[in-house]
């Protein structure tokens, strides 16, 4: 039997994780392996003279309030067979804050059957928390960046109708409409192209899976009701077999732009259509003043009109 105990006591000990027995009426550990000691470097002994301070003290005052407010009334609902899982931080006796997972099971229960004892083992996460904050950090860094930009940045699955899988953030400011509405609609943007830009524009769109990259212009419709012209530069990427994978795309509000070109573009045409009258008009009044002229000449009389040598 104190080998059997012996052997127990050792395979709990040599464990990583904190494995340990709560008792709720006293609000303290009556037991804990040494995964404590090795976790968060303070001794069974100090962790049992801090008895029902331990988390009190330890625990960071954030986790503490949640802790309160929400998992100690959760341990009298708790059946046979299910569980508590929550993440907190600890304070290391170094000072440093260390996150922690815990999973708890009703270990013991009053005879009335309401919990009395907590069985727990206690996982150090702080690793994955640091590379989760990190990853966090880093997204929220690129969504910055790209929403700093008049751009809107975007990835379209390459089958079927090629819906869009995701949009970046700056589309609300530029379009009025937010990601979720054109990504939860695989037709929403086809829907809303110009009657006389859609076809074309399907058609280049489409010919992206040929080409690889496509680059073209048109006008779609936005949340306000008006069409505003975009460009759109649209890149396949492929697998190591040479099929589609997903297409990401860069749509720029050009709206400005080409309005001012197509505005310049009607002002030159009508200089040019003005250029063209105006020097059709002069050359006809040279003809005529040659043809007074000659006239002038064949009745005998001196010529009216001086036609320099350059506009003959």
């Amino acid at each position: 039997m104190h080998d059997a105990q012996t052997f127990n006591k050792t395979l709990l000990d040599a464990s990583p994780d904190i494995i340990y027995v709560y008792d709720l009426d006293a609000r303290k550990n009556i037991y804990s392996n040494e995964g404590i000691v090795s976790m968060l470097g303070y001794s069974i002994d100090e962790i049992q003279k801090m008895g029902d301070r331990f988390l009190a003290e330890l625990m960071h005052v954030d986790d503490f309030i949640k802790y309160q407010k929400k998992i100690l009334p959760a341990y009298p609902k708790l059946k046979d067979g299910e569980f508590i899982e929550h993440d907190y931080r600890i304070k290391h006796k170094d000072g440093s804050w260390r996150w922690l997972n815990s999973r708890e099971f009703v270990f013991n229960r009053f005879d009335a059957g309401n919990p009395r004892q907590i069985f727990g083992i206690t996982t150090d996460v702080t690793l994955q928390k640091h590379n989760e904050n990190t990853l966090k950090e880093n997204i929220e860094r690129q969504k910055l960046v790209l929403n700093s930009f008049p751009v809107v940045f975007y990835t379209v699955d390459p089958s079927g109708k090629m819906p869009t899988t995701w949009i970046s953030d700056q589309v609300k400011n530029i379009t009025g409409f937010s990601a979720d509405e054109i990504t939860s609609n695989s037709d929403f943007w086809t829907s809303r192209l110009h009657p006389k830009d859609r076809d074309r524009t399907l058609k280049e769109y489409n010919s992206v899976i040929k080409n690889d990259y496509v680059e073209t212009e048109y006008r779609w419709k936005v949340a306000s009701g008006s069409y505003k012209w975009f460009k759109d530069k649209i890149i396949l990427l492929k697998n190591e077999d040479g099929s589609p994978r997903q297409i990401i795309g860069f749509w720029i509000d050009e709206n400005d732009r080409i309005i001012a070109e197509n505005e310049l573009n009607e002002k030159i045409e009508k200089l040019e259509k003005w250029n063209k009258l105006t020097i059709g008009r002069e050359l006809k009044m040279i003809e005529l003043k040659e043809e007074i002229n000659q006239l002038l000449l064949e009745m005998g009389r001196t010529k009216k009109y001086k036609i320099p040598s350059n506009q003959k």
